[in-house]
């Protein structure tokens, strides 16, 4: 699989010695880790040695794919256009706009839903304009209770009922819990216009969306191969002076250790052009090797706990602050399953503080109290 993701001319041999099962278990784990168009690109040229079953597979699987994105083209610029019309601009990223600025074409990268950036006024504007087209909150809340989860958690997850469609409106790309990150004013400031399909969309500036694809991929403990193959793409259209601002803010963000995972990540598993200098300085960081170590490990032996989460978390912050923060957010700030058990009036919201560390002894005792299975 590593193989793949680096394109090494040499798989030849090893293409030729993978039985039908073995084509089996890679597809299901290309599939899984959203790398599968690009593996058919990078297997095309051995498709001879593949196997018509494995072959066809694939490629069936790359055409759906492709077909599929340039649905979505269709469906993001009619979600811009509506919000354009009432006054709102909203910010794609990830998605179509990374497929077509990493990857050069929106048919080789593998995603689930559509990403926003809307500025944090304009987040319930922007919901009900969704909703004329079908989305409808994912989280059932109150508006009161919206507001504050969106505080918090900086997205509102939207899903279409006619076809299961997900769209997530950002107003962070961070959330609050884990420090202060990027503000979103800053991140308006450096919106740039890039082409898609024969139109242009606004977009981040080039070295804060590879920062918030490091601090997303962290977030999820870099659990999918496709981020880790994100970054690496990225980091290929990336300039002297692009690296030098994503250092500088963050260290200013303190999200430093992140993109240093990022980085190591992809640097030994797809081999990504990163300065010499920075990858010096990510290997320099012994926690940020460490965790980069523990993600490359669990990608194909995942293991996951609740305790695994929250030992990464905390420690993939540099600052001692920030560290002790996320462990005071994690215990004491409301997330959507606190919103949906249980409704407050606004006036006893600070209550949320004091019921979530209950509700998760609860959950979290019973499981521990059960017998294990098996």
């Amino acid at each position: 699989m590593r193989a793949v993701v680096r394109g090494d001319p040499a798989l030849a041999p090893d293409v030729a010695a993978m039985s039908r099962s073995d084509w089996a278990e890679f597809i299901r784990l290309a599939q899984g880790h959203g790398i599968l168009p690009i593996a058919w690109v990078a297997l095309r040229p051995f498709v001879a040695r593949l196997g018509a079953e494995a072959a066809a597979e694939l490629k069936v699987a790359y055409e759906a794919n492709a077909r599929r994105n340039l649905l979505l083209v269709g469906e993001l610029r009619g979600v811009l256009r509506a919000l354009h019309e009432v006054g709102i601009t909203a910010v794609p990223w990830k998605g179509l706009v990374l497929a077509q600025r990493a990857y050069g074409d929106v048919a080789l990268r593998q995603f689930f839903d559509l990403d926003l950036l809307v500025r944090r006024s304009q987040v319930a504007a922007a919901r009900d304009v969704l909703g004329t087209l079908g989305f409808t909150p994912e989280k059932q809340m109150t508006d009161i209770e919206q507001e504050t989860y969106v505080d918090h958690q900086g997205e509102l997850e939207l899903v279409r009922q006619a076809d299961g469609l997900w769209l997530e409106i950002h107003s962070a790309i961070m959330p609050t819990y884990y420090g202060r990150g990027t503000s979103s004013a800053e991140l308006w400031r450096r919106v740039v216009m890039v082409e898609l399909a024969r139109g242009t969309v606004p977009c981040l500036d080039i070295a804060d969306e590879l920062e918030a694809l490091c601090v997303h991929g962290s977030k999820h403990r870099w659990e999918r191969l496709a981020w880790v193959l994100d970054v690496a793409m990225l980091a290929r259209a990336m300039e002297q002076v692009d690296w030098a601002r994503l250092m500088a803010a963050a260290t200013d963000h303190g999200t430093l250790r992140m993109v240093r995972i990022g980085l190591l990540l992809a640097v030994d598993l797809c081999g990504a052009p990163i300065p010499a200098d920075m990858a010096a300085a990510a290997r320099s960081d012994g926690v940020a090797r460490r965790l980069a170590h523990d993600a490359t490990a669990a990608l194909f032996d995942p293991r996951p706990s609740r305790f695994d989460a929250l030992v990464f978390h905390a420690r993939m912050r540099e600052r001692a602050r920030d560290q002790l923060l996320y462990l005071l957010s994690v215990a004491f700030t409301p997330s959507g399953a606190d919103w949906e058990a249980l409704h407050l009036p606004r006036q006893l919201f600070p209550l949320y503080a004091l019921t979530r560390p209950v509700r998760l002894a609860i959950k979290y005792g019973r499981r521990l109290a059960s017998p294990p299975r098996g």
